[in-house]
């Protein structure tokens, strides 16, 4: 004991360090099953020493604790003696105090990183004293560096956590919470001049906040409710302004401690205070959570969760219709506005006071929460909530998170469900009608962009406000109602007039969910949607009326602006120089000149006849999942967005979900069809256009006949009913939209096809985007008639408007619903098959077309559109029906009256291809077998066919034997007429002298018998057309001609069945062939072209493709064109530039004749000289021997030049030549 009698100044503390020890040693190494714990005390010296030899108190039998009290103990003895020692001496720098306490605190916390479970980890509330009373000397210096302060809050966050919390001592508690108050917050807690949170690094706010939170859990449940309070209170309020000033400071990298800032709010104002208590700090804590949200930028979901669940806490404990006294008032209902959902959509953060009629007042008691209190508060509550709201769920990367995370959105409707069924009657005035505003903006987070409808967030939506009692649900009706209607008439009104996209996709979505709700409403009383239905009557008033001011404000803009510039054009106004400088509708910068710039411009007048056939060869008769996404991403209108006319149509589609008596309504108020106003002027477009569009999306989700009410007559079998009522029949509004589509079809096919030249670009596309909408009515009407009345009362006067549309170019909007339609009604009535559609229409068909043919206006580009349309659907039936040939007959004789027009009779003959074509199908099978037996190789000795010896000595030996004369042979007639005195070889006669025959001697021709497989009438209308063709082959067009060629190549074949048919035909017409087949325009040998060079070339390639099939076909036949291969050789040696070069000789020729050759020989394309070749080639393997044997080498020789595939039938003649080139 010698050693410490010599220290004076701390010799009795070091006395209680070695009491301290032995009692330890004694605890937990003599007596293992005890544990003695003490409630440590923070107050002067005399008190620790008072605290240090009392008796412990026996309340815990845990080896677990023991052992690592006994683990921790052997650590930070060396520590706590040092850092008491340090602690005593006053000349001790504060350098030295850290670093003891930063080791103390490492030390503690060390084991914590190790184990997975922090709450494994106790030690003994006497080690606890220990641990804290060199730290209990060293707060009685005079003043603490911060970094030490820091650490001091960490070893007490430690002991309450570990050791304290475990057995709280109340009078601890009252004397270590205005410690851990100061220590966190300083003088800012008794100033309340700044935050305590301002100039603090982050590590001691987080040590600061860990040590208050440690400290409020300890806190038992009634801590704050008890009699003698008021201290506890004071510091309860310190503790929770630390903690706001501490989360208000932080930012998004330190959300795991908003969090538990968060949830430590929430556990304390939850359980251990009561409602009038709360009532104090709601206002502020309110304010500075919803303040943290929207100062703190990406927040993660947890944290906002977190907030919402410490507002939803906060507002039950403190608006709890159970914990007020409240009574009704004797104030009248008066219509609510709809300034909360105005709030939402205002940019600024200005609001306005929502003012509600007062229902339920709190009868005047002593407590804080009065009647005055409850305005006051909930009217600062609603703005703070919408504020909160709005940066929640409409800002962009917020209102993502909320579709995104269900937890938030859960929470979000947990919250609002908590307010309707707890503070319902108190919040009435303020909130219970904002939070339809809140579960809109969540609404149209989960509908923005064109997503579809989320029906199930509306019934969640539904449920929470219908699980009401009856009289709250009568409270909220009425209120409701008003809302809705002010809504509508104003909110909705200015949105759909600003235009913006994010207003007007809110606006719909809070009517639709108050439109929702109040119908729910309306259920749960069980009274009649009468309200609901003027509700939605007002709606699609208000859309029509400004739909149509916005669409009349576009049109004549574009009139008006293509006037302007066109008085400046006839005024000759210098400043069109500046106005025309654009590009694309794109007005560039004065230094760029928009005439300067290279551009294509489309001919007016092809742009003008659309040219449909030369479009569609590319169209896709079948509906596929592009032409849906094109019609469900498509714009009709065009006054909005994309995604804003899609949010229009979802929100006008779910009022298509009534009844039929309740569309009638709504057509009625939409069509008006008393109206009868003079169709004379673009600007009525907007009036039929509009009201028609709004019913299109009505009608998109309505019921067919299919999906109505059964008919009871179906189930009752031996009963008559009168046959001539009819069971399923439409309403009158079907009829008036049926009408006001064929207006809107009349119009815009007028505005259109009246002066295109003065009709501006933007009028035209807007006229397509109306007639797509009326097309689009025609197919939606068909699920609403039966079959019979949708055939004799809509497509006897539809269908050709159909067609006609639908013979647009494949890109255009006008014709993909013309598609749709067509589909829509072949999917209801004629089991999806657009055959079916058009054959069993096609009497009304063809009396359209044959008006339209007798009518000088009809003849328009799109009546070969028409034509060709109906030909590439159901052609081959037709023609098997033979229903076509009026039509065709028609077409031949306007060709005959306007050949002059060649746009017209180039899509004649693009139609007469497609019937070519479709009588290919027809006779397919036979064209097959037909091929298959001809094909076959033939000798040049036909008719004997001999291809080997052994069939050349079978041929002599029959010619041994005698042969039978004929049974019907006659020796009295004369089966060949000779001409007396000509010899026999002869008697055929030169072509000079056919002319000069007397048809009077020619014998009486017998009627042959048909040798074709096709029928006579389609072979004969082939034969017409060959033969319009061949006399349009000298038409001025290239174009045409172009055409022509290829229509003559599809029906050569057909017309070579049979050929003794065709040859006559072929043979006035071959010369003009050849001269095309060259590139020339005359048979001539002195000739000059007159036509575009260019256009002569590319006439070149379909010439020699009707030249090839012409040769393919004769070595089927008799091989009636051998006399003719001479020929054509000669022709094109002598004509073509191609062969001609071969010949240097004959090319300079050429080139002397017409210069203009040296260019085209430069110009020709690989594609030429193939066909050359193959023609040549081909007409030495089929006429073989006819052909001289120096001639076929010369042109086996040009075509080896020309070039020669490897997969061609040469011949064996063909074969030897080349072999003769390559190796002589």
């Amino acid at each position: 004991m010698n050693e410490y009698d010599q220290k004076d100044n701390y010799g009795y503390l070091e006395l209680n360090l070695l009491i301290v020890n032995v009692l330890f040693f004694v605890t937990f190494h003599l007596s293992p099953k005890l544990m003695l714990i003490t409630n440590p005390t923070i107050c002067s010296q005399s008190q620790i020493k008072t605290r240090f030899l009392r008796p412990f108190v026996l309340i815990m039998d845990v080896d677990s604790v023991r052992e690592r009290s006994v683990e921790v103990f052997r650590d930070i003895k060396p520590i706590c003696v040092d850092l008491l020692d340090a602690s005593n001496d006053s000349c001790t720098s504060e350098s030295t105090l850290e670093h003891l306490l930063r080791s103390l605190s490492t030390t503690l916390y060390k084991p914590l990183t190790n184990d997975s479970d922090e709450g494994e980890h106790v030690i003994s509330t006497k080690l606890a004293d220990y641990i804290f009373m060199p730290i209990s000397i060293l707060l009685k210096r005079p003043t603490i560096l911060e970094e030490n302060t820091r650490f001091i809050l960490q070893i007490i966050t430690y002991l309450l956590n570990h050791s304290w919390k475990h057995n709280a001592d109340e009078i601890l508690l009252d004397q270590l919470g205005p410690l851990v108050v100061f220590l966190a917050g300083g003088d800012s807690i008794n100033t309340r001049k700044e935050s305590a949170a301002d100039g603090k690094l982050a590590e001691f706010i987080n040590s600061a906040a860990r040590a208050i939170e440690a400290f409020l859990i300890c806190t038992p449940r009634n801590y704050y409710t008890g009699l003698e309070n008021s201290k506890r209170l004071s510091v309860l309020g310190d503790t929770t302004t630390l903690l706001l000033e501490f989360l208000q400071a932080l930012d998004s990298s330190s959300e795991a401690l908003a969090q538990s800032l968060l949830g430590t709010l929430t556990q304390v104002y939850s359980i251990r205070v009561s409602a009038q208590q709360a009532s104090f700090v709601f206002p502020g804590m309110v304010s500075k959570v919803i303040n943290f949200y929207l100062q703190t930028k990406n927040l993660h979901t947890p944290t906002v969760v977190a907030i919402i669940e410490l507002l939803r806490v906060l507002t039950i404990k403190v608006f709890a219709d159970d914990s007020l006294n409240l009574s009704e008032s004797s104030n009248e209902l008066v219509p609510s506005t709809a300034d909360s959902v105005k709030l939402l959509l205002q940019d600024d953060s200005a609001t306005t006071p929502l003012d509600l009629p007062v229902l339920f007042v709190v009868e005047q008691t002593t407590e804080h929460r009065t009647d005055a209190w409850l305005k006051a508060t909930s009217k600062q509550y609603k703005l703070s909530l919408l504020a909160f709201s709005k940066a929640l769920l409409l800002s962009p990367n917020s209102k993502s998170r909320a579709v995104s995370n269900s937890k938030l959105a859960n929470s979000l409707i947990g919250f609002v469900s908590s307010i309707l069924l707890k503070c319902f009657r108190s919040l009435y005035q303020e909130i219970v009608l904002v939070t339809v505003d809140i579960m809109s903006a969540l609404h149209h987070a989960f509908t923005d962009g064109g997503a579809l409808e989320n029906e199930d967030l509306l019934e969640k939506i539904s449920k929470m406000y219908i699980m009401q009692g009856r009289s709250n649900l009568l409270l909220l009706l009425e209120p409701l109602l008003n809302k809705t209607e002010n809504l509508i008439n104003s909110q909705l009104d200015s949105a759909l007039r600003l235009m913006t996209e994010e207003k007007l996709a809110l606006c719909l979505s809070a009517t639709s969910v108050h439109i929702h709700l109040c119908e729910s409403v309306l259920g749960s009383l069980m009274k009649k949607s009468t309200e609901t239905k003027i509700l939605k009557k007002e709606a699609l008033q208000v859309i029509s009326r400004c739909l149509k001011q916005s669409l009349v404000s576009q049109s004549s803009k574009v009139i008006k602006a293509e006037k302007e510039n066109l008085l400046r054009a006839m005024s000759g106004d210098g400043s069109t120089e500046e106005a025309s400088n654009y590009l694309d509708d794109v007005r560039l910068p004065p230094g760029i000149d928009a005439r300067k710039i290279a551009s294509t411009t489309p001919n007016r007048a092809t742009e003008n006849s659309l040219l449909y056939v030369s479009s569609l060869n590319r169209i896709n008769f079948e509906v596929d999942s592009t032409d849906e996404q094109k019609n469900s991403l498509g714009q009709l209108l065009k006054l909005f967005s994309r995604s804003s006319e899609a949010q229009i149509c979802k929100f006008l589609q779910s009022f298509g979900k009534g009844s039929n008596e309740t569309m009638e309504t709504f057509v009625d108020a939409l069509l008006e069809p008393d109206q009868n106003e003079p169709l004379t002027s673009p600007s009525l477009l907007p009036d039929k256009a509009v009201p028609l569009w709004i019913a299109n999306n009505l009608y998109k989700n309505s019921q067919s006949i299919s999906e109505e009410s059964f008919d009871v007559a179906d189930f009752m079998v031996d009963i008559d009913f009168d046959d001539n009522s009819p069971v399923k029949q439409c309403s009158e509004a079907d009829f008036f939209v049926l009408d006001a589509a064929k207006d809107v079809l009349y119009l815009c096919n007028e505005f259109t096809t009246i002066d295109q030249a003065l009709t501006k670009r933007e009028l035209i596309a807007l006229c397509e985007s109306l007639q797509a909408v009326a097309l689009e009515s025609i197919g939606l009407l068909s699920t609403k008639f039966s079959k019979e009345a949708f055939q004799t009362e809509v497509l006897i006067e539809y269908l050709y408007p159909l067609l006609e549309s639908f013979a647009q170019a494949p890109e255009s909007i006008v014709h993909l619903h013309a598609k749709l339609a067509l589909k829509r009604i072949s999917d209801a009535h004629y089991n999806g098959s657009l055959q079916q559609l058009i054959f069993e229409n096609s009497d009304y068909l063809v009396d359209s077309l044959s008006i339209r043919f007798s009518v000088s206006g009809g003849l328009t580009p799109s009546l070969s559109g028409i034509i060709l349309i109906v030909l590439k659907i159901s052609g081959v039936q037709l023609l098997q029906s033979n229903q076509l040939q009026d039509i065709i007959a028609e077409m031949f004789i306007v060709i005959d009256s306007y050949h002059g027009y060649s746009v017209l009779v180039e899509n004649f003959f693009v139609v007469f291809q497609e019937i070519i074509v479709k009588t290919k199908e027809l006779y397919h099978d036979q064209l097959s077998d037909r091929t298959k037996i001809t094909s076959e190789h033939k000798s040049a000795y036909y008719p004997w066919s001999m291809t080997s010896k052994d069939e050349m000595l079978r041929l002599l030996k029959d010619n041994e034997d005698l042969v039978d004369i004929p049974d019907d042979f006659d020796p009295q007639k004369e089966y060949f007429k000779r001409k007396p005195g000509v010899p026999f070889s002869d008697q055929l006669g030169d072509s000079d002298d056919e002319e000069d025959e007397a048809e009077t001697d020619e014998l009486p021709v017998e009627n042959e018998k048909w040798s074709s497989f096709i029928a006579q009438n389609i072979y004969l209308l082939v034969e017409q057309i060959f033969k319009y063709g061949c006399q349009m082959l000298t038409h001025p067009s290239a174009k045409l001609r172009i055409q022509v060629l290829r229509t003559l190549k599809e029906a050569y074949p057909l017309l070579s069945t049979n050929y003794t048919t065709l040859m006559p035909l072929l043979a006035d017409y071959f010369p003009l062939l050849l001269v095309l087949c060259t590139g020339s325009s005359t048979l001539s040998d002195h000739w000059r072209d007159q036509e575009d060079l260019q256009n002569l070339v590319n006439l070149i390639v379909p010439a020699l493709e009707l030249l090839e099939v012409v040769i393919e076909e004769d070595s089927k036949h008799e091989k009636f064109m051998a006399s003719r291969y001479v020929e054509i050789w000669n022709f094109f040696r002598d004509r073509s530039p191609i062969i001609a070069g071969i010949f240097a000789e004959n090319l300079n020729a050429l080139i002397r004749e017409n210069s203009s050759y040296q260019l085209s020989s430069n110009r020709v394309s690989d594609r030429i000289k193939h066909l050359y070749s193959k023609i040549l080639l081909t007409g030495l393997r089929t006429y073989e021997r006819t052909v001289p044997d120096l001639l076929a080498h010369e042109i086996v020789r040009v075509c080896s030049v020309l070039g020669i595939e490897r997969d061609w039938d040469l011949g064996r003649d063909v074969q030897n030549h080349l072999w003769v080139l390559q190796n002589c």
